[in-house]
């Protein structure tokens, strides 16, 4: 145990001196980029890929000029003197309008609505309005939202509101011929019944923090030693700044504790005891009265206490470890309370996930490791699910071997698949970080398929099977193992080989085989990637470790089921964007491969633009749906969908992230926006490569 705290702490050395000239390449290149993409733009203000709209037109009586009135602010609970209340670069006015049209463009019509939920309505009229500002023809008619759960409803010119909405304004400006048309949307009503605010609400109990480089309410010295990124202030990216989420959930766990009195025999569990003074203290910011005392918290197993003034705990219900009071004011020690509490940013490591020698994206898996199994050793978090590669990796490896079916030596010839065979070994030994005792012995692995086996002979961790403490560990997120008898590291590519495990994708048994050529084994045939634009050598374009066939298919599902419905005959002139018209029939259709039934008639996917329509019968959904375009049912029998022809209608990529999405050259995270994120990823890339004929 000595020698591995020895390790740790000789890893967090080097860590800290890496962090250390981190941070003074950060700096130069963020700097750098942030001059590269926009004059004016700085680390600690980065606006947003946001650029004036002339439909953006103004309000009355707006003092902070965001394109709200100062009542609606009031009456949304909103600052009426803050123009960019969550500080993203985007006047509040225009992200609402944004939001709510995206919204409005999601919502199900009055018809297609489940009972009690939120559906938006057209009733359309003969006769078209032009917009003053580009021109544009649309059809006129009222239309509006209705929340139906909270008796809430907004109305307003559907069609032409909507367009000024998509952008950014509320307000709009029209002509019926020579009639003018102005309005603004009721836009308090509007948001209600959407249930749409601004992403983050700040408030004024979350109080700066000196050193905090992205303004996340971490100092960076915080961020260094709880291993964060000190130039990311959402590293989780749920819209809330890192400091602010920790410590609301910091308050909602401490809340949840069991309390002890003082002396009283300690449960063997986290608990707080609360240590009262005699006296109280106010909140500087909201005048609320305390007890001036301390609350203590204790973790018995982890032989860990912190002590702060009761006042914290009201400051970080608000989403602050600082605070100041009457009596009390300063900060909680943010490292030493997180690791009391064991709490860290959703799926972050725990004690067990050891640090990997030649780990350039600290995923905890080394970079050999991943060029073996075809991951990229520059990305931690591949399909960007918020969970380190190598972790989720383990844990999946655990749970696939706990659920293969054992062999016991005997008659009974051994089962069909991979198998497992148990080595018991008649004794204990002790995790080195929890200090739970686990089973000496193990199990061996054997894939009959492929002639293959787990552990080789030659393995240091075990030539004749993979220890139980291995998998105790592979559980907890790391592939390395730390005990009396067993030491060392499970052999990643091996044990992905025999499990026949590739991560995060599953093959199924509906992705059916192409007819034809097929030079990647993407599902893709040649011509079907050529026509429509793919690169046939690559199987994995967009680096997603998904191949490309079973990728696009499933987000033409996607886009299938999002199309809007249209009536043939309901008189109702058609939409002018993308749209399916239902032709289903009186009959059930059974899948080949899975006991699923579905409609046994089509969609008919139209395009007016382009003047083009498919018809996709609904198996061809469920097909698409588990990453097939092929498909097998009793009534269409088997076949596949004309695939340059669906995704050419379909207009892919629809989305960002879907195959084929062109991204600006300052993209670096790949989410369709250049922003402040951007510089986090540029920073931690900087010296990737240090060949100058390289980009």
């Amino acid at each position: 145990m000595r020698r591995l705290r020895r390790a740790h702490q000789k890893h967090a050395k080097e860590q800290a001196k890496r962090r250390k000239k981190f941070k003074q390449r950060a700096v130069a290149a963020s700097t750098a980029a942030a001059i590269t993409l926009a004059a004016g733009i700085t680390l600690h203000k980065v606006l947003a890929s946001y650029a004036p709209d002339p439909h953006e037109l103004p309000v009355v009586q707006d003092t902070d000029k965001d394109l709200l009135a100062d009542s609606e602010e009031l009456a949304l609970a909103y600052l009426p003197l803050e123009p960019d209340q969550n500080r993203n670069g985007i006047l509040d006015g225009v992200e609402l309008a944004k939001l709510s049209a995206a919204d409005i463009n999601e919502l199900p019509w009055q018809q297609e609505a489940k009972p009690g939920q939120t559906y938006k309505w057209w009733a359309p009229q003969f006769g078209v309005e032009r917009c003053d500002i580009c021109g544009e023809l649309i059809v006129m008619g009222p239309g509006g939202v209705v929340n139906p759960r909270l008796g809430i409803s907004a109305e307003f010119p559907f069609l032409m509101a909507l367009h000024y909405m998509e952008h950014h304004s509320f307000s709009y400006a029209a002509h019926y011929g020579h009639d003018p048309l102005r309005g603004r949307v009721d836009v308090v009503a509007l948001l209600q019944a959407l249930e749409l605010r601004l992403p983050w609400q700040p408030n004024d109990h979350q109080l700066p923090v000196p050193h905090d480089a992205d303004e996340d309410l971490l100092c960076d010295a915080e961020e260094n030693e709880l291993g964060y990124l000190p130039f990311d202030p959402d590293q989780n990216n749920n819209t809330i700044l890192d400091g602010v989420e920790l410590a609301k959930l910091s308050a909602v766990v401490i809340d949840q504790l069991p309390q002890i009195n003082p002396g009283d025999p300690p449960p063997n569990e986290i608990h707080k005891i609360e240590h009262r003074a005699r006296g109280n203290e106010n909140c500087c910011i909201c005048g609320l009265t305390v007890n001036m005392g301390s609350l203590e918290i204790v973790n018995p197993q982890r032989c860990l206490s912190v002590e702060f003034p009761i006042l914290s705990e009201h400051y970080m219900t608000h989403g602050s470890f600082s605070y100041e009071g009457s009596t009390n004011s300063g900060r909680t020690n943010v490292p030493l309370l997180l690791r009391t509490l064991e709490l860290r940013l959703p799926s972050e490591p725990n004690d067990h996930q050891l640090p990997v020698p030649d780990d350039e994206d600290e995923d905890l898996l080394a970079n050999k490791e991943e060029q073996a199994i075809g991951y990229n050793p520059f990305d931690p978090d591949q399909n960007r699910n918020q969970i380190l590669d190598g972790v989720e990796l383990a844990k999946r490896c655990a749970r696939v071997v706990d659920e293969l079916p054992q062999y016991y030596p005997g008659p009974a010839p051994p089962p069909e698949g991979t198998y497992k065979k148990e080595h018991a070994l008649d004794g204990t030994e002790k995790c080195h970080i929890c200090g739970q005792e686990i089973h000496m012995g193990g199990w061996e692995i054997i894939n009959p398929k492929l002639g293959l086996h787990y552990p080789d002979f030659n393995d240091p961790l075990d030539g004749t099977f993979l220890p139980d403490l291995a998998l105790h560990y592979m559980r907890e997120g790391s592939l390395d193992c730390y005990g009396r008898d067993h030491q060392g590291r499970v052999d990643v590519d091996r044990l992905l080989r025999v499990l026949e495990l590739r991560f995060p994708y599953d093959p199924n048994d509906h992705q059916l085989p192409v007819d034809g050529d097929d030079l990647d084994g993407d599902l893709l045939t040649d011509n079907e990637e050529l026509a429509a634009g793919y690169n046939l050598y690559d199987p994995d374009q967009n680096k997603n470790i998904i191949p490309d066939g079973i990728d696009i298919a499933s987000q033409c599902a996607v886009a299938i089921d999002e199309l809007p419905e249209h009536d043939p005959y309901s008189g109702d002139p058609p939409p002018k964007q993308t749209y399916k018209e239902n032709y289903f029939q009186k009959g059930i259709e059974h899948c080949g491969v899975c006991p699923a039934t579905v409609n046994m008639g089509y969609w008919l996917v139209v395009n007016p633009k382009l003047h083009l329509s498919i018809e996709v019968p609904v198996i061809v959904c469920h097909y698409a749906e588990h990453g097939s375009f092929s498909f097998s049912g009793d009534v269409h029998g088997k076949g596949r969908i004309n695939v340059p022809l669906l995704i050419k209608i379909l207009e892919m990529p629809r989305r960002c992230g879907d195959l084929g999405t062109l991204y600006l050259p300052g993209d670096w995270n790949k989410d369709c926006t250049e922003n402040f994120k951007d510089f986090a990823k540029f920073a931690r890339r900087w010296l990737e490569s240090t060949d100058p004929n390289e980009d």
